[in-house]
């Protein structure tokens, strides 16, 4: 639509019903007839259904200066039921990389083929302006990937979200997105670093407590150090406030996955505030602590408690309570589920430092909560009481965790209060799903890596 035929379309609007009262089809009909397009059919699918469309492109060609491509239309999702067929009206931009944009609009299940003026590698909404994900032919992906560096920023950012996606959705394989990630050059844009490392750690997630768990932080490792090196903890007179935005998306990832030389730094940081509280740089201090925190042996955990029980100010206090339920080592992990019985925190600190532990080690954290359910209980406040201890156990790889929730649930929460197990059991089970379909794909990269 562009911003001057959406301004024309809202003035026109405003014009016409002001002083009145309106219903939402009035606006669409308004931008409609200032587009030119029927804006009230595409609104109506965007709004009043539910689900996500997917966009594939297949059987790029170009001759006589004119790319020819055939457009056709699934739906996206998770899971089975976000899966059953449904249509939209898609209006959707198209050109190839660098080359003059054509707009079309795709609409329901039968292939549509579009031209577009220009020869080369076809990008599907450029800009992503269009709310939906798009999925290529192997030529064209292939193209996409040999020419990342060609492409805007956006369209990387853009590619490298949908690539990913498709991969834990099942419609195409994880090795798609690793060609992608493979193509990032270490001089691309920091929002190009930023989501490989986010993807880098939601992939870690699916898999964190298994045996790929070690392997995929090794490959973390590998991936982004590189990076890390260019950064530097360090911040520059002057530099972007992407650069300072990825230098702490950097630092946390890297020490998570347990780098040697950004775990050693967080420790000559920590251990600095001993005589200079303001040791660490603000921008970074977040990341640096709990870096510090999950990579902690006995000593460093003894020294963040000393720490969190000398702390005078609550807020800084309260960040060091959820810390000491960080550590990845299980024996710390189970001292900081000790801590529960003791006096040395509030109620709620207590229950941010049980769901802390349950990031890193649900099994344990569920384990202890209905072991001592009536403790657990009174840290909370009466509403929370029915969804805290299922929702424990929410990032669990664990097989046996879903029938373990339920057989609480059953056992202890009335019909009425179950309502949060099924959200629970349903986030288990789509990422599983998400894992699944991704395992090989995951231990064929990590194993290349080695």
């Amino acid at each position: 639509m562009g911003g001057d035929v959406f301004r024309k379309g809202i003035r026109s609007y405003m014009a016409k019903y002001k002083y009145g009262n309106t219903v939402t089809d009035q606006l669409w009909t308004e931008l409609g007839a200032a587009a030119g397009k029927p804006v009230v059919d595409i609104a109506h699918d965007f709004t009043l259904q539910g689900g996500v469309p997917l966009v594939k492109l297949t059987g790029a060609a170009c001759d006589g200066g004119t790319t020819r491509a055939t457009l056709t239309q699934g739906r996206f999702g998770y899971d089975t039921p976000s899966k059953q067929p449904q249509t939209w009206r898609v209006p959707l931009t198209l050109g190839p990389i660098g080359g003059p944009v054509t707009s079309t609009i795709v609409r329901g299940a039968a292939p549509a083929t579009v031209a577009v003026q220009g020869c080369g590698p076809l990008v599907l909404h450029p800009d992503q302006r269009s709310y939906v994900p798009v999925q290529y032919d192997d030529a064209s992906h292939a193209a996409i990937v040999r020419d990342f560096s060609k492409m805007a920023l956006t369209d990387q950012v853009g590619t490298l979200g949908d690539d990913y996606a498709l991969a834990l959705s099942g419609d195409q394989s994880l090795d798609r997105y690793l060609a992608v990630q493979g193509a990032v050059p270490l001089d691309a844009s920091p929002l190009d670093w930023s989501v490989v490392a986010s993807n880098l750690r939601s992939l870690t997630n699916f898999f964190q407590g298994t045996p790929l768990e070690a392997s995929l932080r090794a490959r973390t490792i590998a991936v982004l150090s590189p990076v890390m090196k260019r950064v530097g903890f360090d911040a520059q007179a002057g530099e972007s406030p992407l650069i300072t935005n990825l230098r702490e998306t950097l630092v946390g990832r890297l020490g998570y996955s347990g780098d040697p030389d950004v775990a050693a730094k967080a420790r000559a940081y920590v251990a600095a505030l001993a005589t200079d509280p303001n040791a660490i740089p603000p921008a970074i201090r977040t990341p640096i602590l709990g870096v510090y925190a999950v990579n902690a042996t006995p000593a460093e955990w003894d020294a963040l408690f000393a720490i969190t029980k000398a702390e005078k100010n609550p807020v800084t206090r309260n960040t060091y309570v959820q810390l000491l339920g960080t550590a990845r080592d299980d024996a710390l992990a189970q001292r900081a589920l000790d801590l529960l019985k003791t006096g040395e925190f509030t109620n709620p600190q207590k229950a941010s430092l049980i769901r802390a532990v349950a990031g890193r080690h649900p099994e344990m954290a569920f384990d202890f909560a209905v072991a001592n359910r009536d403790m657990v209980n009174g840290l909370l406040e009466t509403s929370t009481r029915s969804s805290f201890i299922i929702s424990l156990g929410t990032t669990s790889n664990d097989p046996a965790m879903p029938g373990k929730i339920t057989a609480y649930a059953e056992k202890n929460l009335p019909e009425a209060s179950r309502g949060g197990v099924a959200r629970v059991l349903s986030a288990i089970a789509v990422r599983k799903q998400g894992a699944d379909r991704v395992r090989a794909d995951v231990a064929t990269w990590v194993s290349a890596g080695n």
